[in-house]
This record gives C-alpha cells, sequence and structure tokens, in this order.
C-alpha cells in the first residue's frame, strides 16, 4: 500500500486532526486521525509529536500538506493570511515549512477580509473546502456556507472570494445548551425536531426587526407558558440562531447565483432547509470531500509530490 502513496494531506484543526495518505491520482490509500491542536496550544514539540505519531509507517520521503489552524499563530508554525478579494487559483499559494526534520511538511496560509460591516474577519481551512468544490464544479459565482463552530459566508463572484464573514452559530447554541436556563440540558440530546426547528426559522424570518438576543428567550418563554415542551426547544432554538445567521447573511451578500453548503449532513441539511424559508435552494457538498479536493489541487499546483524532502531549516 505505502508503495503506492505518492502524497500526505490533511485537516489539522482545534477539535481534531483527519490526515489522508493518498496515490499520486488522489486516490485515499489509508486515513489516521489525531488531537486537535486545541489540546496542544502554541507547544510546537507536542504538535510534531502528534504529527510523527500519526504517520507512524508511512514513508518518510512522502511530502505532507496541512490546512486548518495548524497554520495559526498557536499551531505549528503560523503560515499567515492572503488577503481578499483572491482567485480560488491562488487560495493555498505561499505554503510554509514545518519545523520537521523527518519529512518535508508544508503548511498552506488561512486567508482574510474586511467584512461587510467594516471589520476584519479570517477563515483557515473553510478556504481549501471552497477550492476543492470550486476545482471539481467549475462554478465561477455563487453564495457559499460553511457550517460549523463558526460559520461562514463566502462571495464567490467571477472566480473570486471577493468577501466573506464569520458567525459564530455553532458555538452560540452549543453555549447556550451548556450554560444557559434557555433550555434543559438533557433535552439537548434528543432527537433533531424539523417542525421545532422550522418554528424557529420562520420567527427569525418574520419578526426580522428583532434582535437575536430577543428572539432567544422564545425558547424559555415557551416552555414557561406550556406553548413548547422541553425535547422540542433545542430544535426551536436551533432554527432562530441558524434563521438569523441566515437573515443576516442575506442583508450582505449576493444569492442570485448558486447556494452551496459545504457541511456534513446533519448542520448542512439544516441549513438548507432554513434557506428554503428564503426560497432559495441549495447544493450541500461533503466537507471531506471538498476539503481532499482542495489540498490535492493545492498541492499538483505547487509539485508537491516531485519536491526533495530536505531536512528543515530555519526559515525555508
Amino acid at each position: 500500500m505505502n508503495e503506492q502513496a505518492a502524497l500526505i494531506i490533511g485537516d489539522w484543526g482545534n477539535s481534531n486532526a483527519r490526515l489522508w495518505l493518498c496515490r499520486s491520482d488522489g486516490v485515499v490509500v489509508a486515513t489516521r486521525r489525531g488531537p486537535g491542536i486545541a489540546s496542544l496550544r502554541s507547544n510546537t514539540a507536542a504538535i510534531g509529536a502528534a504529527f510523527a505519531n500519526m504517520t507512524a509507517g508511512w514513508p518518510t520521503m512522502i511530502p505532507a500538506l496541512l490546512a486548518g489552524v495548524v497554520g495559526a499563530s498557536f499551531g505549528w508554525r503560523d503560515a499567515g493570511y492572503l488577503p481578499c478579494p483572491i482567485t480560488l487559483k491562488d487560495i493555498g499559494g505561499h505554503l510554509v515549512r514545518a519545523p520537521t526534520n523527518e519529512r518535508a511538511v508544508w503548511i498552506t496560509p488561512g486567508i482574510s477580509c474586511v467584512n461587510a460591516w467594516g471589520e476584519p474577519d479570517t477563515m483557515r481551512g473553510e478556504e481549501l473546502q471552497i477550492t476543492g468544490w470550486a476545482t471539481a464544479s467549475g462554478v465561477d459565482d455563487a453564495l457559499v456556507v460553511l457550517p460549523g463552530t463558526h460559520c461562514k459566508w463566502a462571495q464567490i463572484a467571477g472566480g473570486m472570494v471577493t468577501q466573506f464573514h464569520s458567525s459564530i452559530s455553532g458555538e452560540l447554541f452549543a453555549l447556550l445548551c451548556d450554560h444557559s436556563v434557555m433550555i434543559d440540558r438533557a433535552a439537548c440530546d434528543a432527537p433533531h425536531d424539523p417542525s421545532a426547528f422550522a418554528e424557529g426559522v420562520a420567527l427569525a424570518r418574520t419578526a426580522s426587526d428583532v434582535d437575536l438576543g430577543a428572539l432567544l428567550f422564545a425558547a424559555r418563554a415557551r416552555q414557561a407558558t406550556g406553548a413548547m415542551t422541553a425535547a422540542r426547544a433545542p430544535s426551536f432554538l436551533s432554527g432562530i440562531v441558524i434563521g438569523c445567521d441566515v437573515r443576516n447573511a442575506l442583508r450582505h451578500h449576493d444569492p442570485s447565483g448558486s447556494v452551496i453548503v459545504i457541511g456534513e449532513d446533519g448542520i448542512g441539511q439544516r441549513y438548507i432547509d432554513a434557506l428554503g424559508h428564503w426560497t432559495l435552494s441549495a447544493q450541500r457538498v461533503a466537507s471531506d470531500d471538498a476539503m481532499r479536493a482542495g489540498l490535492l489541487a493545492v498541492a499538483r499546483r505547487a509539485g508537491l509530490e516531485s519536491r526533495a524532502t530536505a531536512p528543515y531549516r530555519n526559515g525555508a
């Protein structure tokens, strides 16, 4: 198996690492997972040891390309940011070398912008998913949604990422579940309730002049008055959070082209359902598929398969 391998690609985020050992044609021959950067934060020696452990037994002459917060200031090596607007083919340019002597490991930079309300914004990793989707689809104009702990909304126009913004919708919902009285913590494990979710999205859409903070209390009040059971409240609250995320995004981005949701089935489908309340249809793309396609596209543009695995030198 290892004789067929030509490249290691990886998505190394805060929560976990996913590495894929690939042939030159992109076919995955082995997959491994490991700890996220959050548990190794700012400890370059521990990050290097974790990478060595994850790749144990894989030929050291095979180079690696990593994306995500592994390239943040608290990661393995700070890869910086490339500013928007940026063409899709330039995403992943200006790779930096990770501090390792065992194999050639390269890290992609993130991208940055000034968002629609004049604030700096950043993403690390999601830009590779956008590149992967664009490479596979050939679409040059779209509104791309990347749900997650920090949801990203990116405007693609003329083959460029012109602007994007981040929303802490996923993190906010987790905080509400774990640290608020809006819902019973035990109820957060209840199965997703599509009708309760739709009620939350509808409230966010119709009460368009009411801010998120005021709408969230509806989950508490409906339970207190008997209008909603505790089991339905988490889905209702999720609908409010995602609905407000959608309504804000549509004020600042143009959805007239394709609307693409890059995410896994559960959270991705919730965003698709929410967009439907604004009569918008969206196509879902699996995030792992998009990430692998993006990393492979960047690796091929950089010619990583043919790069020599010279020992690391500071500043290389």
